[in-house]
């Protein structure tokens, strides 16, 4: 595959990617990269203008995906933790109860 055409390729999946991510569809979204992973160590060094523009905004993307999830795991620990008091709490209600 010649590399304009892998870039393509890549930028179509991580299209994808970033459409899942958007959805919160995280499991679809990693399915996506890790089928872009082997097609990312196939870029070589040289590439034409246009390719490297579209790797710049792969690049972008990428980094826009990545703040999501950054955000998106910490609000779900927020929330985990929050369950997880109120959990607590309940158990310590029915054991009170108990008595």
């Amino acid at each position: 595959m010649n590399q304009d055409a892998l870039v393509e390729q890549l930028f179509a999946l991580t299209k994808d990617m970033e459409t899942a991510a958007t959805l919160a569809d995280w499991p679809r979204a990693a399915e996506l990269d890790a089928a872009r992973t082997p097609l990312l160590q196939a870029l070589t060094r040289e590439q034409s203008p246009q390719a490297l523009a579209k790797i710049r905004e792969i690049q972008g993307i990428d980094a826009a995906v990545l703040a999501d999830a950054s955000a998106t795991r910490t609000g779900l620990a927020a929330e985990y933790h929050a369950a997880m008091k109120r959990v607590n709490a309940v158990n310590r209600y029915q054991q009170g109860a108990r008595f």
